[in-house]
């Protein structure tokens, strides 16, 4: 996994993402549009190369801890989930 750079996994219904994809070190673009993610695992803070985040059309209330924990993080797209709507 540690050579993985980019992952799509968009449209696939994804309730969760396993606690492993920390071990993606290198890991700089991931996309998982359009499933039913609420929460991200605590080990997407390990990695640390990731600029780019698409989280869009998924079930977040409230936006993930991702984004104040990863420097290199430049695009994160959340546009149609729960947490748009609320004040």
């Amino acid at each position: 996994l540690g050579a993985l750079v980019k992952l799509e996994a968009q449209n696939n219904i994804l309730t969760f993402i396993p606690e492993e994809i920390g071990g993606c070190s290198n890991l700089e673009t991931l996309i998982l549009s359009n499933n039913h993610l609420q929460i991200l695992p605590n080990g997407m803070g390990k990695c640390v190369k990731l600029c780019r985040v698409d989280l869009s059309s998924n079930q977040f209330e409230k936006w993930p801890d991702l984004v104040r924990h990863i420097g290199s993080l430049s695009i994160l797209c959340m546009k149609d989930n729960p947490c748009e709507t609320k004040e």
